[in-house]
């Protein structure tokens, strides 16, 4: 069985990208599913609540929708796409003609395998409500 990435529903979207350097490009953004902080104000709860289930895709599934926008931009976005990161590496090296950012809390180490991307990050303060 080849290697599954946990989405949050269908999360798999073009638009243009509002974090980062790269504000204003188009990109193709992945949510992907799980966050270890439970932040009060979070705008994508059903991602780590037990609202929504994850939704396993295959790998392959993943590169062919990435590759059918225009542009070589891949957004990594979730809840917190480090909780998967032993699964991205390998979609990184699928996906070697990208510029694959990663949306991070900053809470969790990246793997010397995700060096060739970049990382935006966002602290999460104390008035983030998170209990941990």
């Amino acid at each position: 069985m080849s290697e599954r990435l946990m989405l949050s529903g269908d999360e798999y979207f073009y638009t243009l990208q509002g974090e980062g350097d790269s504000i204003g490009k188009p990109a193709t953004f992945l949510r992907l599913h799980f966050c270890n902080l439970e932040c009060s104000w979070c705008d994508t709860k059903y991602t780590w609540d037990g609202t929504e289930k994850p939704i396993p895709w295959e790998m392959d599934k993943v590169v062919e929708q990435v590759r059918e926008n225009p542009v070589k931009r891949l957004i990594i976005t979730g809840g917190e796409p480090i909780i998967q990161q032993n699964k991205l590496i390998p979609l990184i090296d699928k996906l070697p003609d990208f510029i694959i950012e990663v949306e991070t809390n900053g809470t969790l180490a990246p793997y010397k395998e995700l060096e060739k991307c970049q990382f935006n990050v966002s602290p999460k303060l104390a008035n983030s409500g998170d209990p941990l």
